[in-house]
């Protein structure tokens, strides 16, 4: 038995933007890179693209980072046409099951015949089993899991325990990510490849970074902060990431409530261990308008108010904003995710003054990119919104 650390890789990087913000930061979302030019031999502005509204604008800067992890080498040749590769992009499935169908206890490690390790993670009612690796070349905007890397986890899984039997009708939903890894030595089996970052600076002057670990984010962004404050001739100091909380853990105490007194216990649970001490900033939504303290659906893991807040405060502008990346219902809690999508959407709706017909768009763009699997748990939330049978590997992250 080992000890490990569990966190939430979505809200994580929301922080770190969060932050940015609260310190004086422009942070844009759902905008992208289209090109850049230049002063002399120096790159000085990014011509961008806001996706929601259409527009184009220029981005003025000294110094240009490039973090795009996947996209990284797209977005250098925009700066240098010319080239090479950086990045090996690897690909790694999840498959979200039911507790009834895999009744562990604990996480396990798994491993199979190539001394690949896979994890079992039991959590609220649902397993997850992860990850693969594999090379990927494809499309990285509809990514998907394919059937040969469900069967691959599920083989892995039966293998290990004969009992659980499990088939593709018991995995309730799918998601894939995509890893940037250095480029290295192709011969080298993609679980082998080293995860140290890679750092490389154009002739334009373009600073680009991609690679590390989740757990290397803050150490990495630090380098390249150092590097551009001596380039900008200032004394980079002590860096305050290093000691100083993300904004929800800024006086947060463990096991303390931010309900302010006008929500229930659990639910006051709920918010302070998703939000830490800016729990508070939901607790006063429901002070403006009371009716939002309820539950999005009866069971679901959010509260109502919880989709004003992700509008107001943490720049969520869809449906699957929500669901996906400000709470992960969609695999923490697949089928509440379906059937909580209709009132996300309506109260989004009030919220940004959308019409009917956009709603409707809304539902059918996160039923289209987030399809569940019909189980029979979940067979009537399926029907009620019209994807009755749809199935987990259209399911991307």
């Amino acid at each position: 038995m080992y000890y490990d650390g569990w966190g939430d890789d979505a809200r994580l990087t929301l922080e770190n933007a969060i932050d940015a913000a609260l310190h004086g930061a422009a942070v844009a979302n759902y905008v992208a890179v289209e090109g850049f030019s230049c002063v002399g031999s120096q790159v000085a502005a990014a011509t961008v693209r806001d996706l929601v509204g259409g527009e184009a604008f220029e981005l003025r800067a000294g110094h240009f980072v490039n973090a795009t992890g996947p996209w990284l080498d797209d977005v250098r040749r925009m700066d240098e046409p010319g080239a090479a590769s950086s990045v090996r992009r690897t690909k790694g499935v999840h498959l979200v099951i039911s507790e009834t169908q895999l009744p562990v206890r604990n996480s396990i490690v798994l491993g199979d015949d190539a001394a690949r390790i896979v994890f079992v993670m039991p959590r609220d009612g649902w397993v997850t089993i992860g990850t693969t690796d594999t090379d990927f070349d494809g499309d990285r905007v509809r990514l998907t899991a394919d059937d040969a890397e469900i069967d691959y986890l599920l083989d892995v899984v039966n293998v290990a325990m004969p009992a659980a039997s499990l088939s593709i009708d018991d995995v309730a939903y799918s998601f894939a990510g995509l890893r940037a890894l250095p480029i290295g030595d192709h011969g080298r089996a993609p679980s082998r490849v080293p995860r140290e970052e890679i750092a490389i600076e154009s002739a334009s002057g373009l600073l680009s970074i991609a690679g590390g670990k989740l757990t290397t984010h803050r150490e990495i962004a630090q380098k390249i902060v150092d590097d551009i404050m001596g380039r900008v001739g200032r004394p980079s100091g002590q860096c305050p990431t290093l000691e100083t909380p993300l904004p929800g853990a800024r006086g947060f105490v463990a096991g303390m409530r931010h309900g302010d007194g006008v929500l229930a216990g659990d639910v006051a649970d709920l918010l302070a261990g998703r939000y830490g001490s800016r729990a508070s900033m939901v607790a006063a939504i429901i002070v403006e308008r009371p009716e939002l303290a309820e539950r999005i659906v009866a069971g679901c893991p959010a509260i109502r108010a919880e989709v004003v807040h992700a509008i107001r405060a943490e720049m969520a502008t869809s449906v699957s904003d929500f669901l996906v990346r400000r709470t992960s219902m969609v695999w923490r809690d697949p089928l509440t995710a379906i059937a909580s999508a209709p009132e996300v959407a309506r109260l989004m709706g009030v919220e940004l003054g959308w019409n009917d017909e956009r709603i409707a768009s809304e539902l059918s763009n996160f039923f289209a990119a987030h399809a569940l699997r019909d189980t029979v748990a979940g067979r009537q939330a399926i029907a009620t919104n019209s994807i009755e049978g749809a199935d987990a590997r259209n399911a991307p992250r």
